[in-house]
């Protein structure tokens, strides 16, 4: 969650910025965009919210919306923010996903909050089941890998896909980038299957609850954030 001020100095495009979009702009010269996201909404469920032409201009007319996850892995609009993003002066939350409750990931970002002045937000999370994981989707393996890895209780989440890829060894992006076949790909499909069929994330009384272990509610840089569970979706 940055700074407004960084508006001044991003760009936009509807979708991944990677394909060559068409629909690009800036916070001043929005139109491109707005153009866009109608051709999204025009099949009547843009961006997995039931979302019409027609209702995408009264929010953006009424300049209010009710957060909701949203499950849509290729719809969104991507922001590049240019120059230097500095925790301190830009960044005024970093939202969290929930597996990493009582996690060192967890303790290493409460310093970090500390130190720059910046609040933690959890959202609601997504885990998955092998189960829930068709051969057709991303392919037969996924769900192999996804029994293989899970939790004791047999779900799969984000720390779940994160924790053996730490030992994995760094290697530099590659410009065509990593084979299908590669390990990262896999974990990164599986990744993809936890958020497009999976569901928010449970917690049993003996797990912290992430909207109580929140650090926010108080004034950072003179901005008032308070402890709020988001939505992990696309807008």
């Amino acid at each position: 969650m940055l700074d407004p001020e960084c508006f001044d100095r991003a760009t936009f495009c509807v979708g991944d910025s990677h394909v060559g979009p068409t629909d690009i702009g800036t916070i001043d010269e929005f139109t491109s965009i707005l153009a866009g996201l109608v051709e999204v909404c025009a099949s009547g469920d843009g961006f997995g919210r039931g979302l019409t032409p027609e209702r995408l201009v009264d929010l953006v007319e009424s300049g209010t919306d009710r957060p909701s996850a949203s499950r849509d892995l290729d719809h969104y609009v991507e922001a590049q923010v240019h120059g230097t993003v500095d925790l301190a002066r830009d960044v005024g939350a970093i939202v969290v996903d929930p597996s990493f409750v009582g996690s060192r990931v967890e303790a290493d970002l409460r310093v970090a909050s500390e130190r720059f002045g910046f609040g933690l937000v959890w959202h609601e999370g997504s885990e998955v089941g092998p189960a829930e994981i068709p051969d057709h989707f991303c392919g037969p393996d996924i769900a192999d890998l996804a029994r293989r890895i899970a939790r004791d209780d047999g779900v799969v989440d984000a720390a779940t896909i994160g924790r053996p890829l730490e030992a994995f060894a760094f290697t530099r992006p590659k410009p065509a980038g990593d084979p299908e076949s590669s390990h990262l790909q896999q974990y990164k499909k599986l990744w993809h299957c936890c958020l497009a069929l999976g569901g928010p994330a449970a917690f049993d009384a003996t797990r912290p609850s992430p909207l109580a272990s929140a650090t926010m509610g108080r004034r950072t840089r003179g901005r008032a954030y308070r402890s709020v569970r988001q939505p992990w979706g696309t807008p």
